[in-house]
Parts: C-alpha cells; structure tokens; sequence
C-alpha cells in the first residue's frame, strides 16, 4: 500500500512537472514568434523610412529631420524627370565630354513612391510610427557635420529583451549612424 502511494505520487510530481516544462517551452515559443513577427514589421517599416529619407535626401540635399517634414514632401511636392546625353568628341587626340541635362517634366514624388510605401496619403502622417506600438514613434536623429549629412531612425522599445537602444553590443533595430567618415543608411539587421 505504501508503495502504490509513494510509486502514485512520483508519478503524480512527474507529470505536473513535465506539463510544467511543456507549457514552458510553449509559451517561450510563441513569445519568440511574436518577437519575431514584430521585428520583421519594425524591418519593413525601417525600409520603407529609409527610401522616403533617400528620397528627400536626393531632392533636397539633407535627411527631413521630422516626421511631418518628411510626410509633407511626400505628399506635396515632386521631382523632377531628368535625361541626361552625353556627347564624346575626339579632338587631337583628346576626349571632350558634354552633358546635356533636359528636364522631361515633373511626378509627384507620392505616385513614385506608392507602390513601395504601401501608404495612402492620409497615412502618412504615421509614417514615423512604430508598427504594433501606435503610441510610439521611431527616434528620428539628423546630423550635418562638415557638410556631410548623418541620419540615424531607432526603434524606440524593442519587444525583443535582447536589443535596446542604449546598447552598442546588442542594438535596437536602426538603419543609419551618426557618427562615422562616411555617412551610410545601411540597416543594423542587413
């Protein structure tokens, strides 16, 4: 009797404690997923930042340095078609290159951008938000240091209890840098 007691309550422990450790690994799995899924959201949202940024970069010769800056060019202003025709003469043995640079006419830089933004144009006023977090909105730093300019977008609160923005070892989700001989738009997860 006393066997079948002990032999009943080791089992009964085992069990517990093996649901116990399944339950575990399960929820530690789904945290992960969810990790993850929010990572690839924050990822696609970076990119999409980073082509408005290069964009305006190309236009106006500097990065937007708030979001409104940035949703407003989108928005309402354009770019310009340009061809450019390069004529190579020989004379004496020497090459002369001319450029001839012809405007075709303008394009709203939103119908340019549409497609890869995947945004209305009243979306964009949330362009700088954090996917999955509506209340919060990507650090925005923008640099100009001897006429080079630095841009740098962070998440702000990583779901992740690996990444963090303070940290240079373990960083939260960015693309650009502030510091540096050359300025770069290069994300930290490419």
């Amino acid at each position: 009797m006393v066997k079948k007691i002990l032999f009943g309550s080791i089992f009964f422990i085992a069990a517990v404690a093996l649901f116990w450790e399944i339950n575990r690994v399960l929820v530690y799995d789904k945290n992960n997923k969810r990790i993850m899924m929010a990572d690839e959201k924050v990822i696609e949202k970076l990119k999409k930042i980073r082509l408005a940024q290069k964009c305006y970069y190309d236009m106006k010769g500097t990065y937007a340095d708030s979001w409104i800056k940035l949703a407003d060019f989108i928005a309402n202003e354009s770019i310009p078609v340009i061809q450019k025709k390069e004529v190579v003469k020989t004379v004496n043995g020497v090459d002369e290159v001319t450029v001839y640079t012809d405007t075709l006419g303008v394009v709203p830089v939103y119908d340019s951008l549409k497609r890869q933004l995947g945004m209305t144009k009243s979306e964009l006023k949330n362009i700088g938000q954090v996917p999955l977090n509506e209340r919060k909105e990507f650090i925005l730093e923008v640099k100009v240091t001897n006429g080079i300019s630095f841009i740098q977008v962070t998440d702000p609160e990583p779901l992740s209890p690996f990444r963090d923005p303070k940290k240079k070892d373990q960083p939260a989700l960015k693309f650009g840098a502030l510091y540096g001989r050359v300025a770069t738009t290069k994300g930290n997860w490419e």
